[in-house]
């Protein structure tokens, strides 16, 4: 996908966790949506995703992107997660979804 990017660790020759996303383009500059991010379960609260985040971040703000943006479960340990790592909700949007059949 163009502009995608992404973060894996590694730790003893096996992936433990990874980020994946892409940049956009918006009027108010660049974005970056987190589509997704996965922790080996039995190296959760270690600080791999902090780590993660940590150069995720370092990594975008050197492609001038000035917004990180992502979805996922409200009250989950994932929301508790990103709410340590800075993020917020936004009252501004809604997720909205129909079901097809």
């Amino acid at each position: 996908m163009p502009y995608s990017h992404s973060i894996v660790a590694i730790l003893e020759d096996r992936i433990v966790g990874f980020a994946i996303g892409y940049i956009e383009i918006w009027f108010q500059g660049k974005s970056f949506y987190l589509k997704e991010m996965c922790i080996d379960s039995t190296r959760q609260r270690s600080g791999i995703g902090t780590k993660i985040m940590d150069v995720l971040s370092q990594n975008l703000v050197s492609q001038n992107v000035n917004k990180i943006y992502l979805l996922t479960a409200r009250d989950s340990p994932a929301s508790a997660f990103y709410d340590q790592c800075g993020f917020c909700y936004n009252s501004k949007i809604i997720m909205m979804s129909k079901t097809v059949q």
